[in-house]
């Protein structure tokens, strides 16, 4: 059986030095390239950050019996801090308009820990909530093709000058209103 430097033929084939110092070279310079190129990359389109937003389903517009157009959503949010975090504010953007806007005592009313049915004004720590919204649409509002939702939070073991979060997400594309 032949060894791993032999060839079919019976002859040794081994790479000479000087082709050693030519291809190591090369091969670092390489790599050398292409690792700053995923660097700079993942540079530009990550970021860090404590908080997870998440919407299961797409909300659906329908026709409330007072008139105005309504939309129910439920915001999963996954927060990653060792502390517990209050949500200082959510809004409720429709195509980059601000339909409605929650203050801390709102957010207490409508937000769960997890598996849990009663109410809560922080999030605990390294945990996962859901946040229960009904929007209204005023009637003399356009229906939004795209709902999305911004939260700002008080983090209090971030660095200073990183303790106020403000976490954006998408909701999906607005549907028309089922009864009407």
């Amino acid at each position: 059986m032949p060894s791993a430097t032999e060839t079919l033929y019976g002859k040794k084939k081994t790479m000479h030095f000087h082709g050693r110092a030519v291809a190591a070279p090369c091969l670092l310079v390489v790599l050398a390239f292409v690792g700053a190129a995923s660097h700079a990359q993942s540079a530009e389109t990550e970021r860090m950050t404590p908080l997870l937003l998440a919407v299961d389903d797409a909300p659906m517009l329908f026709l409330a019996s007072d008139g105005p157009h309504a939309s129910r959503l439920r915001v999963g949010i996954d927060q990653h801090l060792q502390r517990r975090c209050p949500i200082q504010k959510l809004e409720v953007l429709g195509d980059g308009a601000v339909l409605e806007t929650l203050d801390t005592a709102a957010i207490a009313r409508r937000l769960q820990s997890a598996g849990q049915r009663e109410s809560i004004a922080a999030l605990p720590k390294s945990t996962n909530a859901l946040l229960f919204l009904n929007v209204t649409l005023a009637e003399d509002t356009q229906i939004p093709h795209e709902l999305s939702h911004r939260v700002d939070i008080l983090a209090s073991d971030a660095p200073p000058g990183q303790q106020n979060i403000s976490e954006s997400g998408a909701t999906g594309h607005g549907r028309p209103p089922a009864c009407c």
